[in-house]
């Protein structure tokens, strides 16, 4: 309550006989100094000045407002003695301690598979989970050890239902408005490797613990990795200017955090492969989100978590599953979180005109974790079930699958090439943007519109797409490796590789996006290793045109393994009304790389087979493609 006059409120802080902390911001612009130092001495306490903070520093810098009110807590009231026991470093066991999101459970199986690798390096490294349902369930089946500091996390899973209505979700601006829990959430992991000691700490998009190391980085007592799918907050369009502002200043943050402490982060996991990445900027006036990724990140290929290779007997597999020859076989799942509940309703009753048009359809609804599978309508020989162990081996298994549009689902889908209608969210950037750009690289997947699909257009779909043929991960997408490797480093390969050959005008960089009428792949050329990075053409790399002047001949361009060509000028892509599209040119995708025969066999890709590339940005549509395959010494280049 207001004081009719300073001398009444100095004679308020003179009565007070508890302890007292005062903590000021030095940057605040509503209360100077001069008068939390007149608190802090007529009530007789303890003045903490916060420089660089501003007006209510327990909003702004919470984490060290905490820590201050332990410490002033544990001085008035000392804990109860207790034993600790000290292991001198040496004696101890490696430990790691692994953070994994819980929005949906496409983290959890890839960190599983992380785990599982990193145990075959190190037979002696003990993991810990700091997890929460969902992601608990995947691990608990997995054997996997859950901390139980578990049990005290903040429910982020349930926030994010909350803020989700009818297949819809404002995904960023859920996540600003989930900072308590973000921050309950790291006050739970600093406690915790506060009193036991790890050597490596791993981030799945664990959002709290990236965002206060970096505003805290003398909390850092232990290497620290980094892991995400997707880099960059981009606004939906129908949200406004202020969104779009927020985003920027949001990734404007982030940037400025790894600028300035860059030791919080001791590597930075992409999950995924460098054309993986949107084409936009971050922001007005800010770096490309490619350029920025590449020069922060490693690259691991994405990471699905099993052998695409070990699935390719759909046949065993199918009976293993119990899924007969003379039934197309559709999987019906939204992944761990309940904000796909009103997609299985409408999909679910598309059923029986689809049954009418596909006699033979077996339809098969997986609820997930979070949605009661008796809340969902029935059909006859319909199928619902609750969760389902090693789901990926059904959809390798099925003719059709309909997603939500999450991105490991889709990749699964994409890596055992079956085919899947999906549909985003309304309002999830990432699914919008993030993994549409994948989806549309691998020509994977037929997007769907929730809001115009009915029934009807439902039923027709699934008509249409039930056992088509589709190809697989394309370029040097691999699914669970780092990427094309260097044939220097492979022992299996071959005397020669075939790259991608741009044709293009003498006076123009390579870049088929700008010149299309110039460009083309025409062929593979076959290259002789000679030694570390260099490679020996075996045939003439140019191509006569008739009807052009000498000058103007084409010149072939060949593209290297990881080589990105750059062009001089460069511009972020504008986003149309909602749809993604794409308006300006992409170089980074316009990467060729190695297919070693290990790597040719696990993506079924043959010598003679021609796959896509990525697709043109003009509204032609026109599909670029080139083969890839091993040729030999001497061999003549083959032929479109």
């Amino acid at each position: 309550m207001p004081f009719a006059s300073e001398e009444e409120a100095r004679a308020l802080c003179r009565r007070v006989r508890c302890p007292v902390l005062v903590v000021h911001g030095e940057l605040d612009g509503c209360q100077p100094r001069e008068r939390a130092v007149a608190v802090a001495e007529l009530a007789g306490g303890t003045l903490v000045a916060l420089e660089g903070a501003g007006h209510l520093p327990q909003a702004r810098h919470p984490m060290k407002v905490n820590e201050l009110l332990r410490e002033f807590a544990a001085s008035v009231v000392p804990p109860k003695p207790k034993v600790k026991t000290w292991t001198r470093a040496l004696s101890r066991r490696r430990r790691a301690l692994c953070v994994s999101s819980p929005i949906g459970l496409g983290h959890a199986q890839r960190d599983v598979a992380i785990a599982d690798e990193l145990r075959k390096h190190h037979p002696d490294l003990e993991i810990d989970w700091l997890a929460q349902h969902p992601v608990t369930a995947v691990l608990e089946a997995s054997g996997e050890r859950i901390h139980p500091a578990s049990a005290l996390l903040a429910n982020e899973s349930g926030h994010i239902e909350s803020e989700s209505a009818e297949h819809d979700l404002h995904c960023f601006q859920a996540i600003r408005r989930m900072d308590e829990i973000l921050l309950a959430k790291f006050m739970v992991f600093h406690d915790l490797v506060c009193d036991e000691p790890y050597d490596l700490w791993i981030g799945d998009e664990a959002w709290e613990l990236d965002y206060y190391l970096h505003e805290n980085p003398e909390q850092k007592q232990a290497a620290y990795v980094w892991l995400t799918d997707f880099v960059g907050w981009l606004p939906m369009p129908d949200d406004g200017e202020r969104e779009a502002l927020l985003t920027a200043d949001y990734n404007a943050e982030m940037i400025e955090h790894i600028a300035r402490v860059p030791r919080v982060r001791d590597r930075a996991v992409f999950v995924g492969n460098p054309d993986d990445i949107v084409p936009d900027a971050f922001g007005p006036g800010q770096p490309l989100i490619g350029d920025w990724t590449r020069e922060h990140y490693a690259f691991s290929g994405y990471v699905t978590g099993f052998d695409p290779a070990a699935l390719s007997d759909r046949a065993a597999l199918r009976q293993q599953l119990g899924y007969r020859d003379d039934e197309q076989v559709c999987i019906v799942t939204v992944g761990g979180s309940g904000v796909g509940g009103a997609l299985l309703r409408k999909v679910i009753a598309a059923y029986p005109l689809a049954k009418r048009a596909v006699p033979a359809l077996r339809m098969i609804v997986v609820a997930g974790p979070r949605i009661d599978p008796a809340s969902l309508p029935t059909h006859d020989r319909l199928e619902v079930r609750a969760f389902v162990p090693q789901l990926y081996r059904h959809l390798a298994a099925c003719d059709l699958a309909v997603v939500q549009g999450g991105l490991t689902t889709c990749m699964e889908l994409t890596a055992n090439r079956r085919p899947f209608l999906y549909f985003p969210l309304r309002h999830p950037f990432e699914q919008n943007f993030h993994v549409a750009h994948r989806l549309d690289r691998h020509r994977a997947g037929r997007r769907m519109d929730y809001a115009t699909a009915d029934p009807d257009a439902i039923a027709a779909a699934l008509a249409a797409e039930l056992g088509r043929a589709v190809g697989g991960l394309v370029g040097d997408c691999l699914l669970e490796s780092g990427g094309v490797q260097h044939p220097g480093g492979l022992d299996d390969r071959p005397t020669s590789y075939a790259y991608a050959v741009f044709f293009h005008r003498p006076d123009r960089h390579c870049d088929p996006e700008l010149d299309p009428g110039w460009t083309a792949v025409d062929a593979v050329m076959p290259f002789q290793f000679t030694g570390q990075d260099h490679y020996e053409p075996l045939d003439d790399l140019r191509r006569r045109d008739a009807g052009r002047p000498d000058d103007q001949q084409p010149v072939a361009t060949v593209l290297p393994p990881g080589h990105v060509p750059r062009r001089s000028q460069r511009r972020p892509c504008s986003r149309g009304a909602g749809n993604g599209a794409v308006t300006s040119p992409n170089p980074s995708r316009l990467t060729a790389s190695i297919v070693p025969p290990s790597v040719r066999q696990r993506v079924g890709l043959r010598d003679t087979q021609w796959i896509d590339l990525r697709r043109t940005a003009r509204p032609t549509r026109r599909w670029c493609a080139v083969r890839l395959g091993r040729a030999r010494r001497g061999g003549s280049p083959g032929q479109r």
